[in-house]
């Protein structure tokens, strides 16, 4: 489990965007996402850049 787990984020690559709730990290380091069809997209190598969807009034950019 990591600190962004549960957590809507959106994660950017070279030529696509993916929105969904970041799942966990596995034993591998691979980024686990949960996609809006209940489907999961494992991300192992690349240049990628993860952001949170602010889901709370605090401004903080946390989702917790």
């Amino acid at each position: 489990m990591t600190l962004w787990s549960g957590c809507p984020v959106v994660v950017t690559g070279l030529q696509r965007v993916w929105e969904g709730i970041m799942e966990d990290i596995d034993d591998n380091g691979a980024l686990i996402l949960r996609l809006p069809d209940n489907s999961t997209k494992t991300f192992y190598s690349g240049e990628v850049s993860l952001r949170p969807i602010q889901t709370n009034s605090s401004g903080d950019g946390s989702c917790k």
